[in-house]
Parts: structure tokens; sequence; C-alpha cells
């Protein structure tokens, strides 16, 4: 079964690349590498604080883990498409 981990971990790699695709749109100009650098230590902060909370370890029913892999995949295209990115 998956858990609620699991899919904050899957978030959190979209999430921190848009952060950074943002920040180097609209605040700072950042060379191509250390972008890719910033995005990795975001994922990796990320990924200690989903595993430092416990109550994320819950397992998943059917209905819920189809609704959340739906969400998933919304957030990420709409989220490129609203931003312009």
């Amino acid at each position: 079964m998956e858990t609620y981990e699991t899919y904050f971990k899957a978030f959190s790699v979209p999430v921190s690349v848009i952060f950074t695709m943002l920040v180097d749109q609209y605040v700072y100009d950042m060379p191509t590498l250390v972008g890719g650098l910033v995005a990795g230590c975001l994922v990796g902060v990320f990924y200690k604080i989903v595993d430092k909370t416990s109550f994320l370890k819950k397992e998943l029913n059917k209905k819920t883990n189809y609704i959340l892999s739906l969400l998933a995949c919304i957030s990420i295209i709409l989220s490129f498409y609203l931003f312009k990115l």
C-alpha cells in the first residue's frame, strides 16, 4: 500500500523545480548549474522534513490513492501553464 509519505516525497521534486524556476525567472537570474544545485538541495530538505513527520506514515485506501495521483498530475501541469514556465 502507498502512504502519504510517498506522495509528499513525490510532490517535493516538482515543487522544488517549479520554485527554483520561479526564482530564476522573476527574482534572480541563476546559471543552470546553480539552479540545478538549488533544486536538488530543496528536494533533500523536503525529504528530511517528510521523513521526520510521523503522521504521514498512514496507509492510503485505493480511492485516496487515485485522487492524490490525479491531483499530482493536474497540479504539475497547471503550475507550468499558469506561471508560463
